[in-house]
């Protein structure tokens, strides 16, 4: 380092130690401080000792250090202290500057030193280092290295050297507030204080929490005091005994002039208390030195919100031109230097001048002012800026002392045992190091030389290192030929803290333990649902079974073994583990995932679950995708990004809140239990996603056996999909919170990717490894599945644009979920059957009510639905705001405010609930009501909106080089963003559209994202090689608008919104010709538009008109045909062989848990009905319920194929083709066409007097066959009375 840098720090000058030698022997060198030390120690150490004496040598002891020159020599004098080698007398103390000198470059002109220490060269940065922190305080910077001094005595081992490391920190503060922010967390760490007035005084250290440490002024301020308690926090982490860890204040007359406070961190060993780290308040002395040497501006410029006005010093202009007059050439100079001093030092100069004249230092140069040369004046100026030097906070770690240090610390010696043969007779040292700081942290052992050549051992242990490795534990291996208790100790010599051994039961033991846990574990996944179960109870259950042993076991995939490269799904894994498990449901939802269509990376070439059709698309490039939002849209997209090989992370933030008594304070994901309607075709696709076996008979009913009103709640759904996307793989990460996303370029591809900021709760913490608080994390697609109040599109707005809004009907959804009410309870409330009525889908006219109100009622599983939808006035002229809770707050906990008032919103439902029909029992809690907010709520539907765009990028191509082609100068590159589901347009629930609209555009995007890099896409059925890349992105950005208005307008085929194949339709006709009476597949939702929309669907009829149709087979058939192949048992669906277990090679493939199937299905001997064991109880009992299961599946099948097969699939008087211009309007006209007819809003005034007497004849027959009926069973019973009394 430089001789200007270090003269400008002072250490040229000052960086001395006193030495003295002995005047016989100039070889003889002492450092007179510790010469003092070791002196006192001596005499402390006398039998003899008064307590007189043994306070003044502590003090002198205490002080050694902090004397002048002057004062060393009289202490010598007076205690005779001679050369401790010879007795001869010494010389009187001198300074000694401790640093190395050596010259700088090939000539050896330039001055220089090696470094004393590493702070330095942080303050020459200091500029640069503000600016990478935004110019914002405060801020720290750190350093490790080495360091040089020119030590008078090297001695005590690593305790004194003249090379050491050291590590440094600088924390640039402003010096008028010295708070901490995080001093709160740290206040009431309780430390060993041996502050000055106790060492001067020969007092004991003191036991203070840091908060009273400041609080009573030992510690000067609370930035200092944190680094004092983040240093003994880092001394104990990493294993030094608290005990023997204290810190010792500077005495006043050791603390340099310019510092506030200093402290340090002293540990006792066998050299005593050392000195181990400093911990000093240094104020502003080292950036006012640099900047004075440099003569540059270090001070710190902080922006005044309000400008304000001050009283400064300040020369006046005729005392200028005199300095410069005065002190000729060197005048300006003297005169810039006075007028930038800081106000504190232009104060100190103006007393002097008072008592006389004052001297300033230019330029290594003095100069002497006189008061009437320099004339002050005070005048106010107007300050917009505050500016300021800061000041410094400087820890300083001497590494080698601590590490020496701990090493006293941890080491201690395991006595001998006693004589004997297996009995270890030497003394064995230990080092205890905490994990923390022992280099190695484990060491694997093979019992004995039997276990170390097994080939299963060589196995698992390449598998066990590889695990190791990826977790950053550092480890060693000890094969060697010793007993196990030597090996243990030859460790414990090393420090290793941790030891896995590797025995018998290691290598032999079964798998059966594991299986039977999956499958215990699984169970419960499987048959986890609403309202018990809630999103987060099945996150955990899932981190349960799908553990590390899980997700590092090797299957054997026709690639070969996975591992990181050849990676299979997780439900893959668990159906090799536990194979049926001993269930009929399994083997069924095994085969449902098998029968998914993957694409891209996700297919396999060779894979029997191909079943022997090609990639649908193999030029899909994997992307790293980002879905905000669990919802049942954001859910249903990660599944499909999933089967299109893409690596999917969800983020959710919504998690349940309860307070001490169990009620709701925040709602979950899935505490949303409002029921939307189900089309056809979703209800095909939730089949195929499992969910008759995920879902219980009783939330199947409405879902698979209804019909118009076919209905599903939101948790139910949610729940379902969870299930699939996590055994599919999908990265859900329940407690993050998107903020914010920016748009980054790879230097050499210059392809963009979003790098998204979010924040991350406690749990998710725990659960992800990702710090609580804001995270960073890059990816190369964002989707935006949030919801109306979506964070991705209020923040992404320079792309998304505003949204379109506009009128739409004056009316209020009314939602309300009431409790199931029990049979007796029924009968009690009017209802004769016992039995709930059916669902309806219908007008109402509410009594008092002038106009029709929309009705829907759904039955569900643990709840009733309800929604009622009055007009804006009729709920007005009821005497309500008209403006009960909007759309969004619903959701969210029932605002007190407006508590009456949802009163009275109860009472109007309960009133239309007995107008048309519906239970309620009002002695039930909450008044019949489910609990809060899901009980009743009110969402305005005056205005509607809708994004003006769904999906946005613009790419570079995928061999873009920079450094070949420069930077990219086309439009503004754009990562992949999109929205989907409610995020985009308002969901008018109500007309049943939103999934509708949210399973098209979850299609919509899958098929945007997969063929993004496609350069075979032609925007056409057919795949056309694309001649340029940007010819590529026109095509794909052209087919952006399309699809969203496909989407948002439900411009879907016919076969699509009746969710079946068309009996003459091209799917139909081609099965038939290759099957008589072939069986009709479901119709299924897939990636390619042009099997769902019906103005793409129109180009492809040329591809089947006429003889075409028996040439060109439908990809629908040909999946199919190659489906049916395979029967339930076929090979093609069986598990894939298990490779190795937590590096445990498997040798013998056998579904582990087969006995327990083959168990069941066995006749309990003669022998055995004497004594049931419990467990064969619990067996059989497991057994009989699952039967019951199996045949109310079944009956449930049988039903809804006896109503498909009772109903066409299409009913040709009723199709009419829309006319261009209601096809040109969008979905929302036409949902206002329906919603007319709906409430009969299209009839005239006699018209609807004539269906008002219609509706009455129907009612008044009704009670007359219902009292028809009556009498007919009263009359019936008195024949049977008559002829039984006759008999008798």
């Amino acid at each position: 380092m430089q001789h200007s840098v270090l003269k400008a720090s002072g250490h040229v000058d000052r960086f001395n130690d006193f030495m003295v030698k002995d005047v016989n022997d100039e070889s003889k060198f002492f450092r007179a401080d510790k010469l003092l030390e070791d002196v006192m120690d001596e005499k402390l150490k006398a039998a003899d000792l008064t307590e007189a004496q043994r306070v003044e040598y502590t003090s002198v002891r205490n002080q050694a250090d902090a004397y002048s020159q002057q004062e060393l020599h009289q202490i010598f004098q007076k205690y005779k202290i001679k050369s401790p080698e010879t007795g001869n007398d010494l010389s009187e103390p001198y300074e000694f500057n401790l640093m190395f000198p050596t010259p700088i470059g090939p000539g050896g002109y330039l001055q220089g030193y090696l470094r004393p220490e590493t702070a330095q060269g942080i303050f020459l940065n200091y500029k640069f280092c503000l600016e990478q922190n935004s110019n914002r305080l405060p801020f720290g910077v750190a350093q490790v290295g080495r360091s040089f001094r020119n030590e008078i005595a090297p001695r005590a081992g690593l305790t004194r050297q003249r090379e050491f490391t050291q590590a440094e920190i600088e924390y640039f503060v402003n010096p008028k507030n010295k708070a901490h922010p995080k001093f709160k967390m740290v206040k009431d760490t309780v430390l060993t204080l041996f502050h000055s007035d106790a060492q001067l005084s020969a007092q004991e250290p003191v036991k203070m929490t840091a908060g009273d440490a400041v609080g009573q002024g030992l510690i000067n301020n609370e930035t200092l005091a944190f680094f004092i308690v983040r240093t003994y926090q880092f001394l104990l982490h990493i294993g030094l005994d608290k005990e023997f860890v204290r810190f010792r204040q500077h005495l006043p007359t050791e603390m340099a002039h310019y510092a506030c406070d200093c402290w340090d961190a002293e540990i006792f060993g066998s050299y005593g208390w050392l000195e181990c780290v400093g911990i000093a308040d240094r104020s502003a002395f080292d950036l006012n030195a640099h900047a004075r040497a440099a003569k540059c501006d270090l001070q710190y410029k902080e922006s005044l919100e309000k400008p304000i006005e001050r009283e400064v010093l300040a020369l006046t202009k005729k005392s200028g031109v005199d300095i410069m007059k005065a002190f000729k050439k060197d005048g300006r100079a003297v005169k810039e230097f006075i007028e930038k001093l800081p106000q504190e030092e232009i104060e100190c100069i103006v007393k002097q001048l008072e008592a006389g004249t004052a001297d300033v230092q230019v330029d290594g140069s003095s100069f002497t002012l006189t008061k009437e040369l320099a004339v002050f004046e005070r005048k106010m100026e107007k300050q917009t800026v505050n500016a300021f030097t800061p000041g410094v906070i400087e820890p300083s770690f001497g590494i080698d002392r601590i590490f020496a240090s701990l090493l006293e610390h941890v080491y201690y010696a395991r006595p001998k045992e006693e004589p004997g043969d297996d009995k270890d007779k030497q003394t064995r040292g230990v080092l205890a190091f905490a994990p923390s700081s022992a280099p190695y942290k484990c060491v694997i052992l093979p019992l004995d030389q039997r276990i170390a050549r097994d080939e299963r051992y060589l196995t698992m242990m390449d598998a066990f290192q590889v695990q190791l490795v990826e977790l950053g534990l550092s480890f060693t291996l000890d094969e060697s030929n010793a007993t196990i208790g030597k090996r243990y100790s030859r460790n414990d010599e090393l420090g290793i803290p941790y030891a896995i051994t590797f025995d018998f039961d290691t290598l032999e033991k079964d798998l059966e333990d594991l299986a039977n846990t999956k499958v215990e574990l699984l169970k419960q996944f499987f048959q986890a649902e609403p309202p018990k179960t809630k999103g987060e109870d099945l996150l955990d259950l899932w981190q349960q079974i799908y553990d590390e042993t899980v997700r590092s076991t090797v299957v054997e995939a026709v690639s070969g073994p996975t591992d990181g490269s050849n990676p299979v799904l997780p439900y893959e894994k668990l159906y090799a583990i536990v194979g049926t498990g001993g269930h009929w449901k399994w083997p069924r939802i095994w085969r449902r995932f098998d029968e998914l269509e993957r694409r891209g990376a996700a297919y396999r070439d060779g894979d029997p679950i191909n079943f022997g059709l090609p990639n649908p698309n193999p030029n899909i490039e994997p992307q790293t995708v980002l879905v905000v939002g669990g919802g049942p849209v954001g859910l249903r997209l990660a599944i499909e990004l999933k089967l299109g090989g893409h690596q999917v992370t969800v983020f959710e933030k919504r998690r349940e809140v309860r307070d001490e008594t169990g009620q709701l304070q925040q709602l979950g994901f899935t505490n949303r239990i409002n029921r939307p309607h189900v089309f056809n075709f979703l209800r095909n696709d939730l089949d195929r996603l499992n969910g008759r076996d995920f879902m219980s008979s009783k939330m199947c009913y409405p879902v698979f056996t209804q019909a118009d009103t076919s209905s599903i709640g939101i948790d139910e759904l949610q729940i379902l999909l969870l299930k699939n996307a996590l055994l599919l793989g999908v990265d859900f990460r329940m407690g993050m919170s998107y903020e914010d996303a920016e748009i980054i370029l790879d230097p050499k591809t210059q392809k963009p990717r979003w790098k998204v900021k979010f924040t991350c709760d406690e749990q998710g913490s725990r659960s992800h490894g990702v710090p609580v608080g804001e995270n960073f994390e890059t990816f190369d697609v964002l989707m935006g599945c949030d919801g109306a109040r979506s964070r991705v599109r209020e923040s992404q707005k320079q792309i998304f644009g505003e949204v379109d809004k506009r009128n739409f009907k004056k009316m209020i959804g009314v939602v309300a979920n009431v409790q199931k009410v029990s049979r007796q309870r029924l009968k009690d409330l009017g209802f004769a059957s016992g039995q709930e009525p059916t669902d309806m889908k219908r007008a109402h006219l509410a009594s008092g009510a002038g106009t029709m109100a929309g009705l829907n009622y759904y039955k569900a599983s643990f709840h009733n639905y309800v929604i009622f939808t009055p007009s804006k006035e009729d709920l007005q002229a009821a005497g309500f705001s008209g403006s009960i809770y909007s759309f969004h707050s619903g959701r969210d906990k029932v605002n007190p405010n407006k508590a009456e008032e949802k009163m009275r919103l109860k009472r109007w439902v309960l009133d239309r609930c007995k107008e048309v029909g519906i239970p309620v029992d009002e002695t039930l809690s909450n008044g019949g009501f489910v609990e809060e907010p899901n009980d009743v709520m009110a969402f305005d539907f005056s205005e509607i909106w809708k994004c003006k765009k769904n999906f946005a990028f613009n790419l570079p191509p995928m061999d873009y080089d920079s450094e070949v082609q420069g930077p990219w100068t086309g439009r503004s590159l754009v990562p992949p963003i999109g929205l989907v589901g409610d995020a985009v347009t308002e969901p008018f629930w109500i007309a049943g559209v939103g999934l509708q609209r949210g399973w098209n555009g979850v299609m919509d995007a899958c098929f945007l994202i997969d063929n993004l890099y496609n350069m075979s896409f032609s925007g056409s059925p057919d795949p056309a090689l694309t001649t340029s890349w940007n010819e590529h992105v026109q095509k794909l950005q052209t087919m952006v608008p399309v699809l969203y208005d496909c989407s948002h307008d439900g411009k879907m085929t016919k076969e699509g919104l009746q969710g079946e194949y068309a009996d003459q339709g091209v799917v139909m006709t081609q099965l038939n010709k290759q099957q008589k009476d072939s069986e009709k597949p479901q119709w299924q939702l897939q990636v390619d538009p042009w099997t769902r929309y019906e103005q793409f669907a129109k180009q492809l009829e040329e591809k089947y008109k006429g003889a075409r149709i028996l040439e060109n087979m439908h990809p629908t058939v040909r999946r199919a045909l190659a489906i049916r192949k395979h029967p339930n048992d076929s090979e093609v669906f069986s598990a894939k062989k298990l490779k190795s277990i937590n590096g445990k090679s498997i040798e013998v493939q056998d579904h582990i848990v087969q006995s327990r199937k083959l168990s069941a299905e066995l006749p309990p001997s003669p022998a055995e009905r004497a004594s049931i064991p419990e467990t064969e109880v619990a067996r059989r009992a497991s057994t009989k319920s699952e039967n019951l299961q199996n045949m109310l599946a079944k009956q449930i099948d049988l039903h809804v194929q006896s109503a498909a097969s009772s109903s066409k699939a299409f009913d040709d008087e009723r199709w009419k083709p829309l006319s261009p211009k209601a096809e040109s309007s969008g979905f929302a006209e036409v949902a206002e066409k329906q919603w007319d007819i709906l409430t009969e809003k299209h009839l005239s005034p006699g018209q609807r007097a004539e269906l008002l007497h219609v509706r009455n004849m129907q009612a008044s027959l009704r009670q007359q066959i219902a009292s028809l009926s009556t009498s007919l069973a009263a009359f019936e019973r008195a024949e049977r009375e008559l002829l039984l009394g006759s008999q008798g």
